[in-house]
């Protein structure tokens, strides 16, 4: 007979046939369910989203001010805002380090709309005073990826922002006048501004006015899209608890108007079979 603890977890392994019982007569509670009570150790979880959970800075979104004068759509907003400078609208604010579990990456059926399968969705859980909400803005202090973007030079300016803070740049180029392509060394033809948020131009340079293209590594930023579990809480011997409060995430660079979109069915195979 296996030893059983609270919650029918079987300490030596295996499944435990016993631990359900038979059902209950109408009217009648078995008691051996008393035994099946499992509460949150709010201790355990600390220590493992502290141990296991990836360093991040959350800031809490408010929308940006900027709205052309006579609209009353809340998310209306001006075009080519240099206040909040991220294209979805808000200013984020208070930013907080902490640690939080990002794990599940998610597959959204975007075929119709982009050509193909589109990912870059990944579930957060966090500790449960850290209020998340939507579209608030999580960023990897660790972690590292590439991103590659088109700039216009600036005419009248040494400097071009980028959309993040770079960590270095692998590649910066152009086309010039007589369509040959043109590349740029760091730290002779450019550096990375002291604020470290642009391209410092010293020497050779694109014409004012023309498109380049870089590449670079930077701190990956996942803005919160929806909330799986928003309120968590609950009363155990009468002390009330909050419980960690879990959010779907995503790269914010993939973020888009799904609203024009063409309709399309969530479960039809884009490759169905040849007649």
């Amino acid at each position: 007979m296996p030893i059983v603890k609270a919650g029918g977890v079987s300490i030596a392994g295996g499944p435990f046939l016993g631990g359900v019982g038979a059902p209950s007569t109408a009217g009648a509670f078995n008691p051996q369910h008393l035994a099946q009570t499992v509460d949150f150790d709010r201790d355990a979880f600390t220590r493992f989203i502290l141990d296991k959970g990836y360093s991040v800075t959350w800031e809490k979104a408010v929308l940006c001010p900027n709205v052309p004068a006579g609209t009353l759509a809340p998310r209306d907003h001006a075009m080519n805002c240099q206040i909040c400078d991220n294209g979805l609208g808000f200013v984020y604010v208070d930013p907080i380090p902490t640690n939080m579990l990002m794990q599940g990456m998610k597959l959204n059926q975007s075929f119709f709309a982009h050509g193909r399968w589109d990912m870059g969705n990944m579930m957060v859980t966090a500790l449960p005073e850290f209020q998340i909400n939507y579209w608030d803005r999580l960023t990897l202090c660790n972690g590292v990826s590439r991103f590659t973007e088109r700039l216009v030079r600036q005419l009248n300016e040494t400097s071009d922002k980028l959309k993040y803070a770079p960590l270095c740049i692998e590649y910066l180029a152009w086309v010039d006048r007589t369509g040959a392509l043109v590349t740029f060394t760091a730290d002779t033809d450019f550096t990375i501004s002291a604020d470290g948020s642009s391209i410092e131009w010293t020497s050779n340079q694109p014409d004012a006015g023309s498109f380049y293209s870089v590449a670079y590594k930077f701190r990956p930023r996942y803005v919160v899209l929806d909330l799986i579990h928003h309120h968590r809480d609950s009363t155990i011997k009468g002390t009330h608890y909050e419980f960690p409060v879990q959010a779907v995430a995503k790269l914010d660079f993939l973020i888009r108007d799904q609203s024009k979109d063409a309709p399309q069915t969530v479960d039809e195979n884009p490759f169905p079979s040849s007649p």
